[in-house]
């Protein structure tokens, strides 16, 4: 077991998830965060960008697709969806705010398949939703 506390976030943690190529890992947290990390010269993991201010409550689903996007879920009853910008930020690329009618959203994956411009969501509601994409940039 390799045992690395990477730490930074200041509530609970609900889920990380790799990117594809192993290259990315994403956490999203009880803080109202996501947070990206990356390995560094020496090959240990670093905290790269933290997504922040784009929920209004605790984020509790995440996933990355091969292009580097992340897609996040919260409490708030939102879907959100983050391309990378510039060297190590990330900007909003799309959203849905009231992904399960009034409910928590719990979880979130992209279509592994390409293109990769599907993401499953699910919530309180009983219900699994599919979402359309635009692809990167």
């Amino acid at each position: 077991m390799l045992g690395e506390a990477a730490g930074g976030h200041s509530g609970a943690v609900w889920m990380v998830k790799f990117a594809p190529g192993g290259e990315l890992l994403v956490s999203c947290s009880e803080d109202a965060t996501v947070k990206v990390w990356g390995r560094d010269a020496g090959g240990a993991w670093r905290h790269g960008a933290t997504l922040a201010g784009h929920f209004a409550g605790a984020v509790y689903g995440v996933d990355v697709d091969p292009s580097g996007r992340i897609v996040a879920c919260s409490r708030d009853n939102s879907v959100r969806v983050f391309e990378r910008a510039g060297d190590a930020g990330y900007a909003p690329a799309a959203a849905a705010g009231n992904a399960h009618d009034s409910c928590d959203v719990n979880c979130v994956a992209w279509r592994p398949a390409p293109p990769g411009d599907t993401v499953a969501s699910c919530g309180d509601d009983g219900t699994v939703r599919l979402w359309r994409v635009a692809g990167p940039g």
